[in-house]
């Protein structure tokens, strides 16, 4: 049994087109203009063939490529050849034994024309698909579930490209996975056209799979016992690509260097990879101005100081502030890298923040200190301790509160995607509580929790979905602080009511926030450009004291722009629960979560 003569296919088992159609535009363009002439064509006509098998067909005819002037010798030659280059297309495909007829030339108009009439055949089929990996990879795992979910199965149509791609598959995850001295002893494809059948036989012989060797730095600035916290493997472990790029992706994203260049040295002696990581720092001082919009707090402008590294043991320290319409904040922090600094630091930092809304003022200062670590799957866990003294003043009520507040919280975070997010989620939640007061606030226990849902039903269509449920159980729910009270409405609450508009009422009628919270949110957006969608969306919920009675719902449509900077969210909301208004106009900027 012999193979056919090898046939060009790409990848797919599909090749290209010789010559692309000229565009419909600049035809429709050329016959629109007087005076101006098509020039004539070949018309090369092949029925009886699938799209796939036209395809294959026409990239391998020789015709394809003359012209109308061709000399006659020369498309003579074409037309003796065109049979077999049909029947080698459609090989490449398992069609071995098709029917051509035609092929008789034709010349009208000034050019020439030929049609074929082709009968593919029954087409060959794989009889056996026989792969095995020898040598160390045959204890792999990613190599046992390549070979369990093989693409070429026994009964499938033989495809030459498909064949190709297993061999380059085979051949790329051995060098992912370290057998660098992977190489065939036997790959096969017999075919027997006389009775429909193909058999693969591979053999890949993997060879020792090489490990992690030594690593060296050249950089200033950082300790190295910080960097190699950033090193996701440890010597003497098998090699893996994913790891090296995570180590060098995690170099990157720490926010320490302008460049990171990492340099695999195989030694084939010891069977090793030795790294040479090349680090070029970023400048030490970082700053920043911005300006921004939103409906909830008007105007704003922001600032931000960096010291990137504040010593060699890779120390941050870092202000920021922003002033809007209805307030403002300034926070400074000091952050230490722990175990793993890709997510676990020690932070301390001092606070204050002013807030003016239409149902509280507030005066917030705060000193802190808190330790995130890194849970594995995508968990992150953070213990926090502050101490608060808060001037507020809610309803008639004019107070003050100086609460002593541990917390834990958790939170996961997955995404597809940068500034339009095509699947992820995230959750949060958060106990809180103050043991203790030293004013006059009261002690209380806190628990809040919120998920983020976003999905991709179809192509151009995203479902978002999120919730906030809170919980407050407090000494006395009168002396509670502002910041720990809930309230709801504004653009990522209820659209279509002002911002922290809506909660429990004093006999006044003023909104003095709740002890829970329930809120929910459903909103579609259908992708009518690129970068542009539109959305409908309907919101949800209170904050409530002690039964959720009232339920305020806004509904509304969108428009959306997925900017360099994150999405940009018009939206007009109908309040259905308030009668003095009609529509709210809501603006927000950046990213989901």
């Amino acid at each position: 049994m012999k193979s056919p003569a090898p046939c060009l296919v790409r990848h797919s088992g599909v090749a290209k087109p010789q010559r692309p159609p000229l565009p419909g535009l600049l035809l429709v363009g050329l016959l629109a203009v007087p005076g101006v002439l098509v020039a004539a064509t070949p018309s090369i006509q092949i029925d009886g063939l699938n799209a796939t098998q036209l395809q294959n067909a026409r990239a391998f005819l020789g015709l394809s490529g003359l012209k109308c002037d061709t000399a006659q010798w020369r498309l003579q030659s074409a037309l003796d050849k065109a049979p077999q280059e049909i029947t080698q297309g459609l090989q490449a495909l398992g069609h071995y034994r098709p029917k051509i007829s035609g092929g008789q030339l034709k010349r009208e108009a000034g050019c020439w024309s030929v049609n074929y009439r082709v009968d593919p055949g029954t087409p060959v089929k794989l009889a056996e698909v026989d792969v095995q990996i020898q040598g160390e990879a045959s204890d792999d795992r990613r190599f046992a579930r390549l070979l369990r979910d093989l693409p070429l199965k026994p009964g499938q149509v033989l495809n030459h490209g498909a064949y190709e791609d297993l061999k380059t598959q085979l051949l790329s995850l051995a060098s992912q996975r370290g057998y660098f001295e992977a190489r065939f002893s036997d790959h096969r494809l017999l075919i027997k056209p006389s009775s429909g059948q193909a058999w693969v036989h591979l053999r890949l012989q993997s060879g020792s799979r090489y490990r992690f060797g030594q690593i060296s730095y050249q950089q200033e600035g950082l300790n190295e016992a910080l960097l190699r916290r950033y090193e996701d493997f440890e010597p003497d472990e098998p090699f893996s690509t994913n790891k090296l790029n995570r180590f060098q992706q995690a170099l990157m994203a720490s926010n320490y260097f302008d460049n990171v260049m990492v340099k695999p040295q195989q030694d084939r002696a010891s069977k090793r990879v030795n790294l040479e990581v090349e680090l070029t720092g970023r400048k030490q001082l970082a700053y920043g101005i911005g300006l921004g919009f939103s409906t909830d707090e008007g105007p704003r402008a922001s600032f931000d100081f960096e010291k990137r590294y504040v010593n060699k043991r890779g120390h941050r320290f870092r202000t920021s502030g922003k002033l809007s319409a209805i307030g403002g904040n300034l926070i400074s922090s000091y952050a230490i890298p722990l175990d793993d600094p890709t997510q676990e630091w020690l932070t301390f930092s001092g606070q204050f923040e002013q807030e003016e809304t239409d149902s509280s003022d507030r005066y917030t200062f705060s000193l802190g200190a808190k330790m995130t670590s890194d849970l594995g799957n995508n968990w992150l866990q953070t213990l926090a301790l502050d101490l608060m003294h808060e001037e507020y003043e809610v309803g008639s009520l004019k107070d003050h509160a100086t609460p002593l507040v541990p917390s834990i919280s958790w939170e996961q975070t997955r995404r597809k995607g940068r500034n339009l997010i095509r699947e992820g989620h995230q959750f949060k939640l958060k106990l809180a509580a103050a043991p203790v007061d030293f004013s006059n606030g009261s002690r209380f226990v806190q628990a809040e929790g919120s998920a983020f849902w976003i999905g991709t039903p179809w192509e151009n269509g995203r479902i978002l979905a999120r919730g906030q449920l809170g919980a407050t159980w407090a000494e006395d729910a009168e002396r509670l602080s502002v910041s720990h009270r809930f309230f709801a409405g504004g653009d990522r609450s209820i659209r279509g009511y002002d911002f922290e508009s809506l909660g429990p009422k004093n006999p006044s009628g003023e909104v003095i926030g709740g002890t829970y919270l329930a809120v929910a949110s459903l909103e579609y957006e259908h992708r009518v450009l690129s970068d542009w969608a539109v959305a409908a969306f309907v919101d949800s919920g209170n904050a409530y004291d002690d039964d959720l009675n009232d339920i305020y719902t806004g509904v509304g449509l969108g428009l959306r722009w997925f900017s360099p900077i994150g999405p940009i969210k018009l939206d007009l909301a109908h309040p259905l629960d308030d009668p003095d208004n009609d529509f709210r106009v809501h603006l927000s900027i950046g990213p989901e979560f």
